[in-house]
């Protein structure tokens, strides 16, 4: 199999949900040998779907498939002596663990981090957890939605009038499971100069809120100002910038610029909204006058369809985006063009397109390795042939529960 430029890199992942994986998948991706360690009834993930002809499959539920390619999979019950042991073992042999239990609990099994760093001093453990190790909510459990909501994320998602809203699709999870591989990478830089490993806490909640200080929290630290909701549209913000209605769906129209908002006036006919006293200050226009300046526009959006408010904006120069559907952007020829999206076999079904990385490295490309693995896919490979156990050995695991 083709390497990558984390090939000399092993990792073991234990632990369920989107973070830890998508950390995982990302080292994966890039080379690593990522053993993913599941519980002997598979990662909840497997039970969460969608599944393809809506039947449910452990093996084909949308969610795990996603998250899990280019890694090897096996099953393993670390609530059992055994189980504990041969974690001990792969961890040994490992240069990473990825885990995402509640704070303490691998310590109340022996296979902490202290513990394991007696045993693998070059190690580095990275735990993925709501809101980190320490500090007074260490031990409260949370979903993606809590997360966004205790890192003000929510506060600043809808229209004013609603309530908040929140981000689709695990967002919180992804960006933990991306801000988790980066200090993996940095630790393991360190590594290479002093010798020693590292216990890295990700904080999910902390990722947002640093993510986020730009946006929300440093106009209240500067100004004691408080961003709002404001749906479609961004306030404090010169011009237009709102997300509006057109012929056959929608487009973002962008204009910090004077000169940008001219051209745009001007290339619709709407000159004489240069000179409406209502628009004289730029950022009236967002905070005072913004249901004026799109009911203005509406007429002409209406009458034009996203690709032709597009072609016009390149022309006249003025920034714009059409908004596209999922579907729509599976077909977008520029990301095709860059080889974007991957086509992998998949267990009993045709190929599957996962979404590529944002990045190229031309001397050792980032690729999808191998489809995410069935259950326990892995047993024998990893823990006959690579632990040494015998073929009776990995039998008695199977009938104790064990795997």
């Amino acid at each position: 199999m083709e390497s990558g430029p984390l090939a000399e890199l092993r990792v073991v992942e234990i632990g369920e949900g989107v973070a830890v994986a998508t950390c995982g998948k990302l080292l994966a991706d890039l080379g690593a040998d990522v053993v993913k360690v599941e519980p002997p009834g598979g990662d909840r993930l497997r039970r969460l779907g969608p599944f393809p002809g809506n039947v449910p499959d452990p093996n084909r539920s949308a969610a795990f498939l996603a998250t899990n390619t280019s890694k090897r999979g096996i099953t393993l019950d670390i609530a059992l002596p055994t189980g504990r042991d041969l974690l001990r073992r792969l961890v040994q042999r490992a240069d990473c663990l990825l885990e995402s239990f509640p704070p303490g609990y691998l310590d109340g099994l022996g296979c902490g981090y202290e513990a394991l760093s007696h045993l693998n001093p070059r190690l580095i453990m990275a735990s993925i957890t709501p809101f980190g190790q320490k500090g007074r909510l260490q031990r409260w459990k949370a979903h993606d939605i809590n997360v966004l909501a205790a890192a003000a994320v929510t506060h600043g998602l809808g229209r004013p009038e609603r309530e908040p809203l929140t981000l689709p699709a695990w967002q919180a999870d992804k960006f933990a499971g991306l801000n988790a591989a980066v200090s993996v990478l940095i630790a393991e830089m360190a590594r290479r100069r002093s010798g020693a490993g590292t216990h890295i806490d990700v904080a999910e909640v902390d990722c947002w809120a640093t993510f986020m200080a730009g946006v929300g929290l440093q106009p209240f630290l500067d100004e004691g100002r408080i961003r709002m909701r404001s749906g479609h549209r961004a306030l404090h913000q010169p011009h237009l910038d709102a997300t509006l209605p057109c012929k056959d769906g929608y487009v973002t129209l962008d204009t910090p610029q004077r000169r940008q908002w001219g051209s745009l006036l001007r290339a619709i006919g709407r000159e004489d909204m240069l000179e409406d006293p209502r628009f004289a200050r730029p950022l009236d226009m967002t905070d005072r006058w913004a249901e004026d300046v799109e009911r203005s526009l509406e007429p002409w959006l209406m009458a034009h369809t996203r690709e032709e408010i597009f072609q016009l904006a390149r022309q006249a120069q003025f920034p714009a985006a059409p908004v596209y559907t999922v579907g729509e952007v599976l077909k977008v020829e520029h990301l095709r063009a860059r080889g974007y999206w991957s086509a992998v076999p998949a267990d009993g079904s045709d190929s599957l397109i996962y979404p590529g990385p944002p990045f190229r490295l031309s001397a050792t490309p980032w690729r999808i390795r191998r489809p995410a693995p069935r259950l326990g896919e892995h047993n024998r490979e990893v823990y006959v042939e690579e632990l040494g156990l015998s073929e009776e050995e990995l039998v008695a695991l199977r009938q104790h529960g064990v795997i």
